[in-house]
This record gives C-alpha cells, structure tokens and sequence, in this order.
C-alpha cells in the first residue's frame, strides 16, 4: 500500500484492464490511501471516467448518489470492503475493490511484458518511474522487456536531469555545477541517492562528487575537485577537506574528480563563469590553508602565478626544467587569456637554447649566419617578448635582453663588413641590383614567374611567413647554381627609394620612384630576353586595389594570362612600420590578404613564385631610445647626416660604392637606436643586419621538377628544435651536455624520459584507408599525392606518440626533410574534414599533433 498521490499513470491500466468487464456496473472502486493527483475525468478509448476521491463515508455515499445513469464513475478511498458495506461494494465492478499495483502501471507505461527483477523488487523506483511518467507513456522498450539499465536511464534523465546511466565523471560534475540539480538531488527519496551512489560507484570520483553535491557549498561539485588536487592522501588537510565538502564521506577518487573537474574549467564556454568557480575554489583552499600548493592547481590563479615564477626561476638558473616549467604554463586555464602566450613560450625555449653567435671576418659568412640564424632569432625574440607577463617578466626580460646584447655584437661586426663591401660578387655576396640576374632570371628561364616585392620585408618577418607557406604546401627551391638559400645586400641607406629602384633595374643609382622601378623592370636586358616580345609588367600597391575582396580584375588577369614575368610591389610590412608601437604583428599571408590573394592567382595560373625585399627593418623594442631628431618619419629614423658629429657608440659612417643618394651618411647599427623621439612599430635606413640582409624565397605551388632549380631545405637551426644538441647555460651562456632518449624526445642525464601513450593498435588505421570519405578527401586534394604506406607510417608514429615535434616526427616517419612540411600540408588536408582539426602542425610551437579520438569519429573507424 503506497501513501504517495495517486496518478493517472497508476489508474489508467486498471481502467483498460477493467473496461470490458464493466457490463452494467458504472463505478469501478478504487482502493488507496493518498491523494489523487489527476484530473477531475478519464478519457479511456473513447469512454469518459469521473474521477471522485472521497475520504469520509459521507462522501463515498454522496458521490454514488449524484451518478446519473450515463456516467462512468471512479470512486477512490481509503476503506477496506467490510467498512463501506455490500449495499456499495455491490455496486462496483466485479462487486469487489480494485488496487492499483505499481509494476502493472509501471509494465503498461513502457509497453513491456517482462521486468528486470530488480526493477520489479524495488517499491521506490516503481513509484519514482509512475511518478516522472509522461502523460503518453515512456518509449517502447526493446523486445517487451523492461531492463535495469533503461529504468535507471530514465530515472536519471527525467528525475535528476542526468545524461543517461551511461555517464561519464566529467558530466557527472558539470551537471553538479547546477543549483537546479543540486537541489533536485537534495531533495529526492533517500532510497534513490544510496542506488545512486551504488550504480556509479565503479566510476572513480563518482561516490566523492555526489557527495559533495549533497553535502558541500555552492558549487562544490567542481570547487571540491579543483582543490581535491592540493591535497595528499592520508593527511590533516584531507580530513578537513572531507568535513566541509562531503559531510564526512572519505575521498575516494581524488585524482580522477581533479581531472574532471579541470575538464569541466577548460570546456566552459563562459570565461566569467569559469574564472567564478576557479575564485570559490581559491577561497575554499585558503581556508582548508592549502595556498601553499597553488602551483599543483591548472586552474586556480594562484596556480598560474606560482607556474609563471617557477618558469623564472629555470630562466635564470634551471634551464634543465625549462620545458616542462613552460608547459605547466601553457596547461594553466589563465593561459587561454594571453591567446600568444603558447607560441611565446615555445619561442622562449628557442632562444634560451641558442648559442652565441660566432665572429666572423667574411661577409658572405655573415649574410649566411643572418639567413641561417639571425633572422630565426629575430622572429623568436619577436615572439618570445609576449611570455613577458606577471612574475615571469622580469625573467623574460633578461633573457631577451641577453639576446639583444648578442645581436648588438653580431650588428656591430656586420656593419663594418657591409659597409666596406664594393659589390663585387667575386666575394660571394648578392646585392639588391644582382637580384633579377642571379635569381629572377633562372626561376623566369623554368616558368612563368610573378615576383612579389614586399617593402620591408626583413629576414625575421620572412622566416615566420615561409614557416606557414610551406605548411600550407608551398614547395621552397633555389636556382641550382647556388648551395644556399639566397640573400641580398640592400643599398646603403638602407631606404626604399634607393634600395627598390636598384633591385628592380638591376642598377644602383638608377634614381627613385615608380616610373623608374617600371621602367628599370622592364628594361632589364636578361628579362627581356627570356620574355620575348612581351617585356615583363610591373604593378603597385595601388594596381592591385578591387573594389570588393580580393585582386582587382586587370591584375587577376595579368597573372592568369599575361606577360611571362609579372611583377608586383606590396607595402604591407613598410606601410605597418608608419604605425604606432601597437602589438606585434602576426606576419602570415592571412594577415596579409593580399598576398594570400596573388599567391593563389599565381598557383591557379602556374607560375612559380620570387618574394623579395628592398631591405629590411628592425622593430621597435623596449629599451630603445632616440639619440638625435635627423629624421621624423620610420625611414629617417636610422641614418643622419656625417656632416656633424662623428659616429658614435652603435653608429656607423658610410662613404663606400654602394652609399646612394649621398656621399657620406651616419648609420645607427646598434637595434636599439633611433633618431626619432616617437616611437613607431619598426624603422629602417640604417646597417644592422635586419636592415641590410634583405630576403630571396623561391616557391612553386606544385613539387613537379624545374630546370634549373631545386630544392631548398627550411633549414631550421639546430637550436629551433628540442633535440637540438645544444642547451645554454643561462649565466655563462657555454654548451652544457643532454642525451636523446631512443623515441627522439629530449632526455637529460639522470632522468628517465616518459613513456609514450598506450596504443589500441592499428586496425583503424586499415578501416580508415578503406574509407569512403577518405577516397573522397583525396580526390578533392588531389594537387599532390600521399600514398598509403607513407600515410599508414605518419599516422602509426602520431598514434603511439600522440603530439612530437617535426623532427622527431620525420626522423621516426622516414620523411624527406625537404618535403616534410608539404607532406604534411597534404595529410592535413585529407585528414581535417570541414576544417575540424585531427591533425594539427604549429609551425611557431614546432609542434605536429594526432587527435585520434576525433579522427576515428570524424571517418566513422
């Protein structure tokens, strides 16, 4: 016998049970003790029932007194049939009192003919399921048998608003978050919260979390579980932990509830939300007095700040943990904040592995070591200045202060080389008016050439740029008569009108202005022999303007159908120079869309592609300081007059062959120095290399062999990547000895590298090479191939590692090195359908990563 209200979902089976043996009774008793939950009338198959409850006697005589001879009465009351008397029983159907019997009503409401017995054992999760019971009945189960899972399934999803039985913990302790939930925890059968915590008890952390919903503060679902990662087992601490956030109940789980509860920070949406719930948490642990171990905690802001010091702390004397201080960075939640701290941190690495550059007496060897490695540590210390945040600033600082000093030597001996040298190529030095000889014209003898001028373009911006256009499956080369990437000298000073002029005529002194850099261009005498009767076209900034997005129409066609050699002059990174000291630029084609716009014309119309520079620049940077006012815009900002002073500590004279414009001119040298009071984002006209050593990069859209021309590596320096067999000590800056671990990882002496993730083995990887989708991701990438072994080798390699760098990742795959980032543009392709990122490469972290998971979803595998 239930005391519970009585429902519609109870009575509504005794009642079609019932109906055709009615006859010619009207009123079918109904024995409960409870109130009737439902309405005032029934309507079963077409025939209307009353509903009349009646607690008294007098009531049950009153009900049966005003039933006219048409109605169908169901009379419900708490008497036995000796109390009510045979002259009403009489009336009843079957002259007898029915009772409504839970597992029937229960049965009936699933569609089921048989029941999990201990579903049918349980009163309370019967009356809890004719309780939630919708008023057109549950689905239909399967086969006519209710089980256990799906009884609790709908216990869960319709009492507690739980995800199904089939939870995992991280639901578990998002759904916690809840006030609703919590309360509806709290306030249901004590019987249903002991099932619960039995049926998710083989989920580790599930007993801890429900019982921090039931017991704990606001929110303790997840603020337990953030602190739960301060503590230790078998501790003080632990028990106080238990008396305030689950009444007592012992952690079980801690590590797991931690995780989830991380998980559940990460993956919320809401920044204010989740920087609440990382807030309460602190104030839970400070009073639980476990602030001391903030650093443990990814989430809590005092974790991020300890993980900040810790990151100074291997900065300035404990490089050996400097990877693994700056990935706990990286991990924390805060980090999401500072959208460029993960590239800065990577950066950092870099440039904390870097050697001293070496002295040396050619130029063409320092030409080389600035395109080998100077202009690589220009970009990182570009990048590594936005890891420069709360405690680990000042750190930061002092290492990219360490580099500056090293680039203040290397600028200093540089200048005193290019400023002697009298363009004579018999030294093996490129200048800006060799360019179209020695380069254009072999690339324009193997293909239709455009040839982008991008003004300012300096060594550092170009590394970051060829990082993502080889990504994206750019193929770099070099013209077979040259062992290195090329390079060229810019004019002295290095200023555009001087230094565009000579590189696009090939003339030093030819004048300055875009009728001459036209003219000069199409004049050029080897340029016009391989062009024929078409002499090649020269475009400006303001030529390649459209009206909407994307090339203006005379320029697309120009590149599509035009002359052999077209050429085009971007001001992107020169006009960006004219603007204030704002934030650093990110230097890819996208934040360049013009560029993006005539690479693709150029790969549409194969041609190959010549990015070159007038000269360089050097970017403004903290510590920089004006010295003189010879000059109000960026391109005055480094050169003044010789006519007064002598130069000066980081200043050089000019007065060689290749000083244009005037016979002698003062070069500032030092990157540090500028002439100008008002900051702007970089400057140029003086002789540091960032100036002079302007970039070559030859590209081709396809990897299909050219005459004349052949592959050029990226070309990394060693200290680019962790395994580079270099670290820097951070106070003597000498070459301190590491070991490589088997796998490729970075291992140190006395440490045992970590073991890779466990494997599941490779039969998806045979599922996914069967694939429908796969063929069809080939098919509509199909520019450049990647067969199958080498596919089923980058993936088998990805799936045991799980996230490598790249040159682990091509030692371990067999990659060519060459080709190792087109490779891997074109398995990116295949691989991340509609842009969802199974496969991810991060050209600045230098990072390749696998998403399983989400590969085996996204093919179905």
């Amino acid at each position: 016998m239930s005391a519970g209200p009585l429902t519609a979902a109870q009575l509504l089976p005794l009642l079609r049970r019932l109906q055709p043996r009615m006859g010619d009774s009207q009123v079918i008793g109904v024995h409960h003790h409870g109130a009737w939950a439902g309405n005032e009338q029934l309507v079963v198959d077409g025939d209307t029932y009353v509903v009349r409850q009646c607690p008294s006697l007098l009531e049950v005589h009153d009900a049966l007194a005003h039933l006219s001879n048409d109605e169908r009465l169901v009379l419900i009351s708490p008497f036995e049939v000796r109390e009510l008397g045979m002259d009403i029983v009489s009336r009843f159907v079957r002259q007898d009192l029915v009772r409504p019997r839970p597992l029937l009503a229960v049965l009936s409401l699933f569609g089921a003919r048989d029941v999990d017995r201990r579903v049918a054992r349980a009163d309370w999760m019967l009356d809890e399921l004719l309780r939630l019971a919708p008023a057109e009945g549950y689905p239909r189960t399967a086969a006519g048998t209710l089980t256990f899972d799906r009884a609790w399934d709908e216990l869960l999803r319709r009492g507690l608003e739980l995800p199904g039985n089939a939870l995992t913990l991280v639901e578990l302790v998002r759904w916690g978050a809840a006030a609703s939930h919590v309360r509806r925890l709290r306030e249901s059968r004590p019987e249903l919260r002991e099932a619960l915590h039995e049926l998710l008890g083989p989920i580790d952390g599930a007993g801890a979390v429900l019982a921090a919903v039931e017991h704990g503060p606001a929110s303790a679902a997840i603020t337990g579980g953030l602190v739960a990662r301060l503590l230790d087992p078998e501790e003080r601490a632990a028990g106080r932990f238990e008396a305030a956030v689950l009444g007592n109940t012992r952690l079980e789980g801690a590590t797991a509830w931690a995780q989830a509860a991380e998980r559940v920070v990460f993956d919320e949406p809401d920044p204010n939300r989740a920087r609440g719930w990382a807030s309460e948490a602190a104030q839970l642990a400070e009073r639980l007095e476990l602030t001391g171990r903030a650093e443990r905690s990814p989430v809590m802001p005092g974790g991020f700040d300890a993980r900040l010091q810790r990151m100074a702390e291997a900065l300035d004397g404990q490089r050996l943990v400097l990877a693994q201080a700056c990935d706990a960075v990286r991990e924390h939640v805060l980090a999401r904040e500072h959208p460029r701290l993960p590239s800065a941190l990577d950066m950092v690495q870099r440039l904390a592995r870097r050697p001293q550059p070496m002295q040396t007496g050619r130029l063409a060897e320092a030409v080389a070591a600035e395109v080998a490695d100077g202009g690589w540590a220009v970009w990182a210390r570009s990048v590594a200045a936005d890891a420069a945040i709360g405690s680990a600033a000042d750190a930061v600082g002092r290492l990219l202060a360490a580099v500056d000093a090293d680039r203040r030597l290397e600028s200093l001996r540089f200048a005193e080389l290019a400023c002697s040298w009298d363009g004579d190529r018999s030294d093996g030095v490129l200048g800006v008016e060799h360019v179209l000889e020695e380069v254009v014209a072999p690339v324009l003898a193997a293909s239709p050439t455009l040839v982008v001028v991008v003004d300012g373009l300096s060594q550092g911006v170009a590394r970051e740029l060829l990082a993502e256009l080889v990504a994206t499956g750019w193929q770099e080369r070099r013209p077979t008569s040259m062992t290195r990437r090329p390079a060229a000298l810019a004019v002295l000073p290095s200023l555009t009108g001087v230094s565009r002029s000579a590189l696009l005529s090939g003339v030093l002194g030819a004048g300055a202005g875009q009728a001459v850099e036209k003219s000069g261009l199409a004049s050029h005498e080897r340029l016009r022999e391989l062009t024929g009767t078409t002499p090649p076209l020269l475009l400006h900034q303001r030529d390649l303007r459209a009206a909407t997005e994307g090339l203006a129409a005379d320029v697309a066609e120009a590149i599509a159908n035009g002359p052999r050699l077209v050429g085009v002059v971007v001001n992107a990174v020169d006009d960006a120079l004219s603007g204030g000291a704002q934030q650093r630029t990110r230097w890819t084609s996208d934040e360049v869309p013009v560029l993006r716009s005539l690479l693709d014309a150029a790969a549409a119309a194969n041609r190959a592609v010549v990015i070159l520079a007038d000269h360089g620049h050097v970017p403004e940077r903290p510590g920089m300081s004006g010295i003189g006012s010879a000059g109000s815009s960026s391109s005055g900002a480094r050169r003044r007059s010789a006519d007064g002073e002598s130069p000066r500590e980081g200043e050089i004279l000019a007065d060689g062959s290749r000083v244009v414009g005037t016979d002698r001119v003062v070069l500032a040298v030092d990157p540090l120095i500028r002439y100008v009071a008002k900051p702007a984002a970089g400057y140029h006209g003086g002789a540091s290399p960032e100036e002079l050593v302007a970039p070559v990069l030859v590209l081709t859209a396809s990897a299909s062999t050219l005459d004349g021309l052949e592959e050029q590596p990226l070309d990394e320096p060693d200290w680019w990547h962790a395994t580079s067999p270099v670290a820097i000590d951070p106070i003597g800056r000498r070459p301190s000895p590491i070991r490589m671990a088997a796998d490729g990882q970075l291992a140190l002496a006395g440490v045992e590298a970590s073991v890779a993730r466990d494997t599941s083995g490779p039969d998806w990887i045979d599922a996914l090479l069967r694939s429908a989708l796969l063929a069809e991701q080939r098919r509509r990438n199909a520019r450049t191939g990647v067969d199958d072994a080498r596919l089923r080798t980058v993936l088998e390699v990805l799936e045991r590692a799980g996230k490598l760098t790249k040159a682990a990742l091509v030692q371990s795959a067999g990659l060519p090195v060459a080709r190792a980032d087109g490779v891997l543009a074109v398995i990116r392709a295949i691989l991340n359908v509609e842009g969802v990122q199974v496969l991810t490469v991060d050209q600045a972290a230098d990072a390749v990563e696998l998403n399983v998971d989400l590969l085996r979803e996204q093919f179905g595998v």
